[in-house]
């Protein structure tokens, strides 16, 4: 019966071999494939909005938010704190205004969440991990001035990777925030990142000015302050 151990194990070989041919390149916590850029276009633009306000010295400033839900929009404190008045702002729908008591911060972290109903978007799925170091992502978010990276109605996407983590209490974050090999511009703040499944893996808040990397909130971090009630921002 000694013949029987070859014939056995070239299948056994064959079937090895093949297994690690055909296997992904993708982590194993991905179960579906990267998405294509004209995808990652289409699901931005549906779920992504123009904060416009101005300020208690009536100066005007605008930011971007992110439906995480029908009627929640996730972006980053500074673009809600201290403003006479806020207006949300979605694809030449009419302005919609915004309240203190409809808008909740963490002061731990640059984050708020927005309450201001219904608004027809398409809310992003969350990422279920942050993104690891040399990760590709989506960047994004309404730019001040338009470049050759925004879409037709103004939104920035652009292709960045993942360069690491690292402390955010020198930037006035109690958590730890993600840098990307891109810059990010006025405007972009609370813009959404997605990972390379199309799933928001976390929020623009700044551009480090030493190494140009734009700086992330990771989902993580974000994460928590979508459950929570938070208090209303600061007023002028």
């Amino acid at each position: 019966m000694g013949w029987r151990a070859p014939v056995l194990l070239f299948p056994a070989v064959v079937a090895l071999v093949l297994t690690v041919t055909t296997s992904s390149t993708l982590p194993a916590r991905f179960d579906v494939t990267p998405i294509a850029k004209a995808d990652v276009d289409r699901r931005l633009e549906a779920a992504t909005v123009s904060l416009v306000s101005l300020g208690c010295d009536l100066s005007l400033d605008s930011g971007t938010g992110v439906a995480v839900a029908e009627d929640r929009v996730a972006t980053n404190r500074h673009v809600t704190e201290r403003f006479r008045s806020l207006h949300l702002v979605y694809d030449g729908t009419p302005p919609r205004m915004l309240t203190p008591g409809l808008i909740g911060v963490d002061h731990s972290n640059d984050l708020a969440v927005l309450h201001p109903g219904r608004l027809g978007l398409t809310p992003l799925a969350l990422a279920r991990d942050d993104p690891r170091p040399g990760e590709p992502v989506w960047v994004s978010g309404y730019a001040h001035e338009r470049g050759p990276d925004s879409l037709p109605d103004g939104l920035v996407v652009a292709p960045a990777h993942v360069v690491d983590y690292v402390s955010g209490r020198d930037m006035g974050q109690r958590a730890q925030v993600m840098r990307v090999d891109i810059a990010v511009r006025p405007g972009m703040s609370g813009g959404a990142v997605l990972d390379q499944t199309g799933r928001l893996a976390g929020l623009v808040f700044a551009e480090q000015g030493a190494t140009n990397n734009g700086l992330v909130l990771p989902l993580s971090v974000v994460k928590p302050a979508l459950r929570g009630l938070l208090p209303p921002p600061a007023r002028c």
